[in-house]
């Protein structure tokens, strides 16, 4: 799997070299990365972005823990009223699953987008029994995707968090993912941190019973640990969000 993955790299570089080619003929600015989408991996579509380009773009990336919380009925008023918000988040995501659309919407003929991008990813490369754990190519993956978006764009990262009860295994990969992601961060401008690791050590009754998902299998009845785990995630990024002025 590992040597799939090394491959799927290569490829992400020669799309890249492929767009930037598109944008010497066009004359379009955009960011600097790009990467290989995976089919079958449809963007969610719970929650409506609001069409209006001329106020300033935010993407959403993210994944299923992602998806849960914004499926919440109020994921939207977590960013600015005035903002196109594209909520591109997909169940069982991985980081190289977003690298070509962000690339592709980075260097939109019309207008780049985005101005402001939330990365919540990193869970289905490192977490759960499936994924091999957290490696070096994952942060490589990572570094990528943070080289999108233009410079002056701000990045608000999502650092993926597990509750106490979360394996041995996931813990560790946490762990690793987390600081790969600190590290990383600090090498780009424009970039704020949202730590959802701090809120899901402290509340595990509202994850499943896996540390990971925000999943009925809580201990708290299904419905209210959803509801309280996706508000505190949602609140968590529009706190972040509103740093992004300063960063």
């Amino acid at each position: 799997m590992r040597t799939s993955r090394r491959l799927a790299v290569l490829v992400a570089a020669v799309l890249l070299a492929t767009s930037c080619a598109g944008d010497a003929d066009g004359g379009n600015d955009g960011g600097d990365g790009a990467g290989r989408g995976r089919a079958g991996s449809p963007p969610f579509t719970g929650v409506p972005a609001l069409a209006s380009p001329t106020v300033g773009t935010i993407d959403v990336a993210g994944d299923s823990v992602t998806a849960q919380a914004v499926a919440d009925p109020g994921a939207r008023d977590a960013f600015p009223a005035d903002a196109d918000v594209l909520f591109d988040v997909r169940q069982g995501a991985r980081i190289e699953d977003h690298l070509a659309p962000l690339a592709q919407r980075a260097q939109g003929p019309m207008r780049p987008r985005p101005d402001l991008l939330v990365v919540a990813l990193g869970t289905v490369n490192g977490l759960g029994p499936t994924s091999g754990g957290w490696d070096d190519l994952d942060a490589e993956l990572f570094a990528k995707l943070l080289a999108v978006p233009d410079g002056g764009s701000c990045v608000v990262v999502v650092l993926p968090g597990v509750g106490p009860q979360a394996s041995p295994a996931d813990r560790a990969a946490a762990e690793a993912m987390r600081a790969d992601m600190r590290r990383l961060v600090r090498s780009r401008p424009h970039t704020v941190v949202a730590d959802w690791g701090a809120w899901a050590a402290e509340h595990p009754d509202d994850l499943a019973a896996d540390g990971i998902a925000l999943s009925s299998a809580g201990a708290r009845p299904g419905e209210l640990a959803v509801r309280r785990a996706s508000r505190a995630w949602l609140d968590l990024v529009e706190r972040a969000v509103g740093r992004c002025a300063d960063a």
